[in-house]
C-alpha cells in the first residue's frame, strides 16, 4: 500500500486475531503484552451479522430485505475467516491524524505476515465494499477496487449489484 508522504502512520507489530466479529471487523491481542483491541477495518464496509440499528439503515439505503443483508454478510465473515482466521499474525497500521471510530475500536489497515492488505484482498474478491463515512487516505483506491470487483460480478457482487 503507498501512502501520500504527508499521512503519519502508527503501526503495531506482533498482533494476532482472537476473534473476528464480522466482515470488517475483529478483535486482537498483542502478542508481547497480551494487551487487547477491537478494531474496525479502514475504508471497508460489510453487510451486518445480524438485526441491529445500522442494518436497518443498509436495508433503506440498499432497498434490500435485511434477511438478505445478514445473508451476505455471512458470507462476508465466511471469506475473512477463509483469509484471516483467529490466531494468524497481523500488522496493523492506522492513520495517526484519525486513529478510531466514534465507538471507539481502532482504525486499521491489516496486513498478513506475506504483506498482503486483508483490506484490499476482501475488497478485490467483493466480499466487502468502500466505505465512505470514515474518512482513509486509500479511499480513492478503495472506491476503484469496489467498482472493479463489482463491475465484474466477484463476491457479492454475484448475488446483488450493490448492498
Amino acid at each position: 500500500m503507498k501512502y501520500s508522504e504527508d499521512i503519519a502512520l502508527q503501526i503495531r507489530n506482533h498482533q494476532i486475531i482472537t476473534k473476528v466479529t464480522d466482515g470488517d471487523s475483529i478483535e486482537v491481542e498483542d502478542f508481547f503484552t497480551r494487551e487487547k483491541e477491537k478494531v474496525r477495518l479502514y475504508g471497508i464496509d460489510a453487510p451486518e451479522i445480524i438485526s441491529c440499528p445500522k442494518l436497518k439503515q443498509d436495508e433503506t439505503k440498499a432497498h434490500l430485505p435485511g434477511e438478505l443483508l445478514i445473508k451476505l454478510g455471512r458470507l462476508s465473515l465466511k471469506q475473512f475467516l477463509l483469509i484471516a482466521p483467529p490466531k494468524t499474525k497481523i500488522t496493523i497500521h492506522t492513520e495517526a491524524q484519525n486513529p478510531r471510530d466514534r465507538y471507539g475500536r481502532l482504525l486499521g489497515y491489516l496486513y498478513l505476515e506475506s504483506g498482503e492488505c486483508i483490506n484490499e484482498i476482501l475488497l478485490k474478491e467483493g466480499y466487502v465494499k468502500a466505505y465512505n463515512d470514515i474518512y482513509c487516505d486509500q479511499l480513492p483506491k478503495y472506491q476503484e477496487l469496489n467498482f472493479d470487483a463489482k463491475r465484474n460480478k466477484k463476491g457479492l457482487y454475484k448475488f446483488v449489484n450493490h448492498f
